[in-house]
C-alpha cells in the first residue's frame, strides 16, 4: 500500500505525494481530467514562515521575556508570537482563497476524504465510499500553524499561573511533533471549516485520479488487485505497463 505523506489542492488540480513519487491530476474547463507532471504549487507557508518564526522566537526569548520579567512589558506581551502566527495563517488563507476561489475548497475537501478513505479501507475507494468520510483531516498542512499557536498558548498559561518560562526550543519542537494530536490540532481542524467544502463527484474523481496515478508510479502491482468501476480506463493497461 502506498504511503501518502503529502497532499495539495489548487483551483483546478489535486496532488498526492509519497516518499519517492508525486502525481497531480488536473481538471480543465470541460471537466476532463488529465495527469500533469508539473503544476505550479501556490500553497502559502513554506520556508518564509519558518524563517519568520525562528526570528520572532529569538526576539521573544532574548528581548520580550526579560522585559516582561522586569515588569517593563505586560505579561500579555508573551502572546505576541501566537498573535503573529494567527495573523500569518488568516492572511494566508484569505489570500490563497481569493486566488483559487470556490473550487479550491471543494478540491481540498476531496483531497482529505480520498486520503482518509484510502488509508482506512487500504484500497482505492469508490466515489460513493469516499463520501462516507470526513473532509476534516488532522494531518492537513494547516495544523502546523495550529500546533505553533497552541504551543505558544500553553507556554503563556504556564508562565501566567506559575511564572515558569518554557524554553522556546521546547515549544518549537512540541508544535512540530504533536501538531496532529489534540489539543495542538484543534485550531487547524476549526480552520478547515473555511479551507474545505463538501466536494462534488468531479472533485472526488479528480482526487482519485491523482491517487491512482501515484499508486501506478509507486507500485503498479497494487492496481492489479482492483476491478474498479470508476477507473476501468485507467487500470486496463496496468498489465501492459508491467510487461513493458
Amino acid at each position: 500500500m502506498t504511503n501518502i505523506y503529502y497532499g495539495n489542492s489548487e483551483e483546478n488540480s489535486i496532488t498526492f505525494q509519497s516518499a519517492n513519487n508525486k502525481a497531480t491530476a488536473f481538471l480543465d474547463t470541460n471537466e476532463n481530467i488529465y495527469i500533469c507532471e508539473k503544476v505550479e504549487n501556490k500553497s502559502f507557508g513554506g520556508c518564509s514562515f519558518f524563517i519568520l518564526l525562528i526570528v520572532f522566537s529569538v526576539i521573544k526569548s532574548l528581548i520580550i521575556i526579560p522585559l516582561i520579567e522586569n515588569k517593563t512589558l505586560s505579561v500579555y506581551t508573551y502572546l505576541f508570537l501566537a498573535i503573529a502566527i494567527s495573523l500569518y495563517m488568516i492572511i494566508g488563507i484569505i489570500k490563497f482563497g481569493l486566488q483559487n476561489k470556490n473550487n479550491w475548497r471543494k478540491n481540498h475537501g476531496a483531497e482529505h476524504m480520498v486520503w482518509t478513505a484510502y488509508k482506512k479501507l487500504k484500497r482505492i475507494p469508490s466515489i460513493d465510499e469516499v463520501k462516507k468520510f470526513s473532509r476534516f483531516n488532522r494531518h492537513c498542512g494547516i495544523t502546523i500553524y495550529s500546533g505553533f499557536i497552541t504551543s505558544q498558548l500553553i507556554g503563556f498559561l504556564v508562565y501566567f499561573f506559575t511564572g515558569f518560562v518554557i524554553n522556546e526550543f521546547i515549544l518549537f519542537f512540541a508544535a512540530i511533533f504533536f501538531r496532529t494530536l489534540i489539543p495542538f490540532n484543534l485550531i487547524g481542524l476549526l480552520m478547515q471549516f473555511f479551507t474545505t467544502k463538501k466536494p462534488d463527484d468531479i472533485n472526488i474523481k479528480l482526487a482519485l485520479s491523482a491517487l491512482v496515478e501515484l499508486i501506478k508510479k509507486d507500485d503498479p502491482t497494487e492496481l492489479l488487485k482492483y476491478k474498479h468501476p470508476d477507473f476501468e480506463d485507467k487500470l486496463s493497461n496496468i498489465t501492459e505497463i508491467l510487461q513493458s
